[in-house]
Formats: structure tokens, sequence, C-alpha cells
């Protein structure tokens, strides 16, 4: 049964559920609004929280997942508390806690009479990254790798709870990329594009899948994109270097090599930066500089990018078949994603690897 997006429920029922469950109260109805998202329904609010005999008025942002997998949502929220707890100068979402201590509610009635999971996390002030100026600048990017490999480190100090370590989540996770195959056919892929397809599927089967067992493995966050990551911004819109990222949406967490998460960032950045290899280049600096790699698993990364180019295309497609509706946010990195698939399957790999090598 495929697993549809949660109908659009009245903001009416948003504040009753937000009142049942949660110790929060005057919240402003005209402050909830829903946030992009690609598969899930996420509201932001503002609401007074009960706490330790306290009130105070907070940020929340509610998800209503379209996942019902309780063991699985409930291994990622934990994940997600304790990554928050060590993570240090990198801001990254605190889940709130029910009225009877739970940190999901897994039995929300939607419209149309579908169950789903909720859960809420303090809200992270601040712009999203796309959405800033000067974000692609090469200190910009080292300092993103810097972020992204605290995340990680923080991950491989908490480990996982059994559902998240049994995740498959075929269509997200790397390690099962060679599941995309059958659903090709599924799709309108021109010629030119199935014969890069199924190259990259060769490479990464012959070249990265083969070597598993001796890449370091641990939670990933495997979503690392400009549209997760909270930056603030001067008076002119440019990223301020100055304060912290914010890494939010561990919604996709699985286990994986580590080598996975920082490739699946510079993915996107190369998207955003207009394929700027050297800038992105920074990104890996950044993260090496905090979560070293062996040398001998640099030469990975270009077929594990091209890797997340064909999810990330070939995923688009299936979802906005599934979910109409939802086609302009899910496509806003898939047409990029096979601009870079198509232009980087004919460039020398030695030419990436070589800019790559030099900088770690």
């Amino acid at each position: 049964m495929v697993e549809r997006r949660p109908l659009l429920p009245s903001t009416a029922d948003l504040l009753k559920l937000i009142y049942n469950i949660y110790p929060l109260s005057d919240v402003e109805e005209t402050s909830v609004r829903e946030l992009n998202s690609y598969e899930d329904r996420n509201f932001y609010f503002k609401g007074v929280l009960r706490e330790q005999g306290e009130e105070r008025v907070e940020e929340f942002v509610l998800k209503i997942t379209q996942s019902n997998d309780v063991a699985l949502i409930t291994d990622v929220i934990t994940l997600i508390n304790d990554v928050s707890t060590r993570c240090g100068s990198v801001k990254t979402p605190t889940p709130l806690k029910t009225r009877d201590g739970q940190m999901l509610y897994p039995r929300f009635t939607g419209a149309g009479g579908c169950t789903h999971c909720v859960w809420v996390v303090r809200y992270i002030p601040g712009t999203l990254l796309y959405k800033a100026k000067r974000n692609t600048s090469p200190e910009c990017m080292f300092k993103l790798g810097q972020s992204l490999g605290h995340v990680d480190k923080a991950l491989k100090e908490c480990g996982c709870g059994d559902a998240l370590k049994s995740r498959r989540l075929e269509s997200w996770n790397l390690s099962h990329l060679l599941s995309l195959r059958p659903l090709l056919g599924d799709l309108s892929v021109g010629d030119d594009m199935l014969s890069v397809i199924n190259k990259v599927f060769g490479w990464f089967e012959g070249e990265v899948l083969s070597c598993l067992p001796e890449l370091e493995s641990g939670p990933l966050h495997a979503d690392c994109n400009d549209h997760n990551i909270i930056c603030q911004v001067d008076a002119e819109g440019n990223v301020d270097l100055s304060h912290s990222f914010g890494i939010i949406d561990f919604s996709d967490a699985v286990t994986g090599p580590y080598i996975f998460d920082i490739g699946i960032s510079m993915m996107y950045a190369l998207i955003s930066t207009n394929f700027a290899t050297e800038h992105v280049a920074k990104l890996l600096q950044g993260f090496c500089s905090v979560f070293p790699l062996p040398k001998k698993h640099i030469g990975l990364l270009y077929y594990v990018i091209l890797a997340r180019c064909v999810q990330s295309w070939v995923n688009a497609q299936i979802s906005i078949k599934n979910n109409p509706d939802n086609e302009e946010y899910i496509s806003f990195h898939s047409g990029g994603a096979k601009k870079l698939l198509l232009e980087w399957s004919d460039v020398p790999k030695v030419i990436i690897d070589d800019i790559f090598n030099a900088v770690c």
C-alpha cells in the first residue's frame, strides 16, 4: 500500500490536537502556518508552555508524519533528542514531550480517516540557507562542513535503536540504491537518462557497495541540504558566519557509512553553487577538519554524489505521482540533480578526485 501525504487539517483541528496532547495554552491562532515539507505536514505555531511550574511563550513546529511506523519514528525522535544534548555550537531540534511524558503521539486520525503520528519540536529561529545571500561562499561552505561534522560526531556517540538500525527506507537509503532499478519502468525516462542511471548503478555496485564493510558507519542525518539548514543573516540578508548553523529535519535518518552523509550534502551544494566543485571542496574540507575520513575513501565521493543525483531524481518522479499537489517543492532539487548527473557522468573521475584530495 502506497503511503500518502497527510491531508491538510484545519487550524481548528490543529489547535484541538495541540491543547489535548501537549502542555501548551494560548496558541496564537494567527501564528499557525504550514511550512514546506516533502511528504509530511509541518506547522509552525507560537504558544505558552507550562513546564516545571513556569509559563513562557515559545515557538514550535508540529509534524504530522506520512509514515505510521511508531517504533521507527520513536527511534528517530530519541536520536534527535540525544543529538540535541551533544552538538555544542550546532543547533538541532529539541522534541517536546506530551502531557503524559511521551515524545510521540501515535494515534492522530486526520482528514480522510487515516491514522498518523504526531510530534512537536522547539522551533529554531533564523533563515533557511537557500533564502540567504552569499550562501555558497567558500567560507560558508567550510563552516557548513564543520557543522555537519559535529552532527555526525554526535550521531556516532549516540548510537541508535533497533528499529532505526534495521530501517531500510530503500528509496532514500544509499545503501539500497539498487532497489530503485525496478521502479524505472513506471517512469518516463529518456534513453540518454536511462543509460546514465544504469551506468551509475554499475559504478555504485562495483566500487562502493563492494567495500561497505570497511567503511565507518553509524546513524546519519542523510538529508543535509539548504532547505534543512538554518542560518542567521545580516542587515543585507547575507549569511552571518559569526552565528552557528542549525541543522533540522532528521526524518530520513538511517544507518550507513559516514562518507554518505558528506557526499549527500555535497551533491546539494553542487546544485546550489551551479556545480562549482572547488567551492564545494571547502565543504568537504570543513567536514574532515572535525570528522576525518580515510584518504583512500575520498575517491568514493564521486560515485556517492552521482548516486544521490539518481536517488533525488527518481524519488521526485515517484513522489510527484503520489502527491501531485506538492510538485513544486518536491521538484526543487531534482532538476538540478538531473543536470548534475548528466554533466558529471562525462567528467573524468580523476579531475574530481584531484580537487577533493587536495583539501583532505
